[in-house]
């Protein structure tokens, strides 16, 4: 694979998350009609699959978050309604959660609880 083809399936990758397409090189019709429909043999869509695949997530790590700023009873009253027969204190899981994101800080998380 040359570096041209190598930067083109990268560029793809981009492009394809900005049209939404999911991490699926193969979900991408252009990526297909150019690298992989007159593949020559078995395995040559790996290399251009790779580059499509990090180019897609780096588009997808340099867009922009939409945080919302939610209060916390807007989050219990989000997880009431999206599982409604689900007997969890969230209120309760939520903290131990925050908690233990907290106290991460890199090292390996341990529940003691």
């Amino acid at each position: 694979m040359t570096k041209e083809e190598k930067d083109r399936a990268f560029e793809m990758g981009k492009q394809a998350f900005e049209k939404g397409i999911r991490c699926a090189p193969y979900a991408d019709i252009n990526f297909m009609e150019v690298f992989i429909k007159n593949s020559a043999k078995l395995g040559d869509g790996i290399a251009p699959a790779k580059s499509w695949t990090a180019g897609w997530v780096a588009a997808n790590l340099a867009a922009p978050v939409n945080h919302s700023e939610m209060t916390l009873d807007e989050i219990l009253q989000e997880c009431d309604t999206a599982y409604p027969d689900a007997e969890v204190n969230w209120e309760g899981w939520l903290k131990i959660t925050a908690d233990d994101l907290r106290d991460y800080q890199g090292r390996p998380m341990v529940y003691d609880r």
